[in-house]
C-alpha cells in the first residue's frame, strides 16, 4: 500500500513529541495481560453494574451462537468494522442465517462494491490501484444514483448509510477499548458512523477480545491515541463515544427513563478464542496489540509466501489463528522481517504461536 509510505512519514514527525504517551501505552497493556483475570473480573462488575449485559465466549463458535440467539427474530442489523468481527466470521454468519447487514465505513463499502479482496489492515481499507472515477462510480452504485458532483456524492452515501442505521434491529460495532475501573466502553473513530452504530439501533452489540481491556480511562485514551499515530500518523481520531450502559435520563420529573437517547439494550460479548491459549503458550505478548497495523507490511509478506488470502494483518490476529489452527505456515516463518511496535511485540512473539 503506497498510503502505508505517506502514514510512515507521518509517524516519525509524531514520535518525538508523542514518545511519553507511546512509551504509557506499552506498560498499560502489559499490566493488563500479566493481569487478565483480575481486569475480567473488575470490568465484569463495572459493567454489569451499569446496565450492560456481559456475556463470555470461550471460541468463535460460542460468540456466534450468542449473537444469533440475540438477534433470532430480526432481520437487518448495521455494524461498524471491528477485527473481532472478521474474527468470529460475523458477515458469514448472518448471511448463512438470512439477515442483512448494513456497512458504515466508507472504504469497506467501496471494497465491498467493487468485489475487492486481499489481507486487511486494521484500520485502513484496500482502496490500492483504484482511481477516483471507480471510488466514485463504486459509491453511485451504492445509492443507485450517477451523482457526478463528489461533494454531493458524499451527501447522499452519507444519508444511506443513516437510514441503514434508523431502519436496523441492531447495531453491532467495535471497541477500542473497555475502562474496567468505571465499566465504560471506548470507541474511537474519524467517520462518526462508529457513533450512529452504537447510539441510534434500539439494541447495541459489542464483540470484545479480553485483550482490549485497560485499567483507567486515561490509560484507555492513550492507546487509541498511539494506534491512531502508528496506524494511521494521525494524533486522534475524530470522534470518541463513551458508553455506559444503556440510555438513561431523569430530565422529565426526576423519574429515570431508558432508551430515550440511545439503545435501550447493551450487549457485550468478551471473547477469549485463543487468548488465553497465546499466554499458555508463552506468547502473551501477542495480547497488547493495539490494532494499529504498523506491522502490516511484514506480516503481509509472510502472508504472501504462505498463501494466506483475506486475512487481517495484526500480530494478534495471526497469533490467534495460529494457535486455533487455523492458519499454517507451510512454507516456513523467514518471510516475517522484524517491525516497529509501539507496544514491543517482536517477529518471534508472532513466530512462538506456531
Amino acid at each position: 500500500m503506497k498510503q502505508l509510505e505517506t502514514i510512515a512519514v507521518k509517524r516519525a514527525a509524531l514520535l518525538e513529541e508523542y514518545g511519553d504517551v507511546i512509551s504509557a501505552t506499552g506498560e498499560a497493556r502489559g499490566k493488563v495481560v500479566e493481569n487478565l483475570d483480575q481486569y475480567l473480573a473488575q470490568a465484569e462488575e463495572t459493567l454489569k453494574g451499569k446496565g450492560t449485559i456481559v456475556y463470555h465466549a470461550a471460541d468463535a463458535e460460542a460468540a456466534q451462537k450468542l449473537i444469533l440467539e440475540l438477534c433470532a427474530d430480526k432481520q437487518k442489523l448495521v455494524r461498524f468494522a471491528n477485527p473481532e468481527l472478521d474474527e468470529i466470521e460475523f458477515d458469514k454468519l448472518m448471511q448463512d442465517a438470512g439477515k442483512e447487514v448494513a456497512l458504515t465505513d466508507v472504504g469497506e463499502i467501496v471494497v465491498k462494491q467493487t468485489g475487492r479482496t486481499g489481507n486487511k489492515h486494521p484500520q485502513l481499507s484496500n482502496l490500492e490501484g483504484l482511481s477516483q472515477a471507480d471510488i466514485m462510480k463504486a459509491l453511485q452504485d451504492y445509492v443507485g444514483e450517477a451523482i457526478e458532483n463528489p461533494q454531493e456524492l458524499n451527501k447522499a452515501v452519507q444519508k444511506k448509510i443513516r437510514e441503514n442505521v434508523l431502519s436496523s434491529d441492531y447495531g453491532v460495532s467495535n471497541v477500542q477499548g473497555i475502562i474496567a475501573e468505571n465499566g465504560t466502553i471506548v470507541i474511537g473513530e474519524s467517520e462518526g458512523n462508529g457513533r450512529t452504530v452504537s447510539n441510534l439501533p434500539y439494541r447495541h452489540i459489542v464483540v470484545a477480545g479480553y485483550d482490549r481491556l485497560y485499567e483507567s480511562a486515561e490509560e484507555t485514551l492513550r492507546g487509541i491515541q498511539t494506534a491512531g499515530i502508528y496506524g494511521l500518523g494521525k494524533r486522534n481520531p475524530t470522534y470518541y463515544s463513551l458508553i455506559s450502559g444503556q440510555s438513561r435520563t431523569a430530565d422529565i420529573e426526576f423519574q429515570m427513563a431508558y432508551g430515550v437517547h440511545g439503545p435501550l439494550e447493551v450487549h457485550l460479548i468478551l471473547l477469549d478464542n485463543g487468548r488465553r491459549a497465546l499466554v499458555e503458550k508463552g506468547c502473551g505478548n501477542l495480547l497488547k496489540c493495539i490494532d494499529c497495523g504498523a506491522c502490516f507490511n511484514s506480516l503481509n509478506a509472510l502472508a504472501e509466501q504462505n498463501g494466506w488470502t483475506d486475512t487481517m494483518m495484526t500480530a494478534k490476529y495471526i497469533g490467534l489463528q495460529a494457535v486455533n489452527g487455523k492458519l499454517k505456515a507451510e512454507a516456513g516463518l523467514d518471510a516475517l522481517e522484524a517491525f516497529s511496535c509501539p507496544v514491543g511485540i517482536t517477529a518471534d512473539d508472532v513466530k512462538k504461536a506456531f
